[in-house]
C-alpha cells in the first residue's frame, strides 16, 4: 500500500523484514545490536530505543538502568548502526482518559532522560550525554574505518576500528 502511493521517497517502517523497496525496515526494542536491514544497501536504523516502560496502576515502576541503555546504544553503533531514536527522551503526561489503555497511569514518562516536568533524570541523562559526545569524537573512524572483530569467548569480543591513510 505505501509503495503504491508513489511518493518518490523511502518509507521507514519497524518490523518489516519482508518489506519491498523503497521501504526501509527498522528495529524497535530494548536491544537492537543483532538487527540487520532486509537488504545490505539499506541503513541500519533503530527507530525506538526504549528508555524504559509504561507504568500500570498498582504495579511497580519499571526502571531501565542508565548503564544498560547507554551500553545497548554504543553496541548498536559499534555493530554498524547509523540512526538511533529514543522512545522516550522527554516524558510527558496524558490528561484525562487518554493514557492508552485500562490501568495505565497518566504519566507518559517511560523512565526518559528528561522527565515529564522537563527535569534532567540523572544518571540516565548524563550517561547519554557522555555517550553521544564519545560517539561524535569517534565519528571519522566509525564512518570510514575498517572494523575487525576478534572473539574472546562467550559473549566477549573486541572491535578494533582502524583508518588507513
Amino acid at each position: 500500500m505505501a509503495v503504491g502511493l508513489g511518493t518518490g521517497v523511502p518509507w521507514v517502517m519497524c518490523k518489516q523484514d519482508d518489506a519491498p523497496d523503497p521501504v526501509i525496515n527498522t528495529c524497535n526494542g530494548f536491544y537492537c545490536d543483532y538487527f540487520s536491514p532486509n537488504k545490505a544497501y539499506k541503513p541500519k536504523m533503530w527507530t525506538e530505543a526504549w528508555t524504559g516502560w509504561f507504568t500500570e496502576f498498582g504495579g511497580a515502576v519499571p526502571n531501565r538502568p542508565a548503564e544498560d541503555l547507554a551500553f545497548s546504544v554504543a553496541r548498536f553503533i559499534q555493530k554498524g548502526g547509523s540512526f538511533v531514536n529514543y522512545y522516550m527522551y522527554h516524558g510527558g503526561t496524558n490528561f484525562g482518559r487518554t493514557a492508552g489503555g485500562p490501568f495505565i497511569a497518566t504519566s507518559y514518562d517511560y523512565g526518559a532522560p528528561i522527565d515529564e516536568y522537563g527535569l534532567l533524570r540523572q544518571p540516565k541523562w548524563g550517561h547519554l550525554k557522555d555517550l553521544h559526545r564519545a560517539i561524535k569524537l569517534c565519528e571519522p573512524a566509525l564512518v570510514s574505518g575498517n572494523p575487525t572483530v576478534t572473539r574472546l569467548g562467550n559473549y566477549e569480543e573486541v572491535a578494533s576500528i582502524s583508518q588507513e591513510p
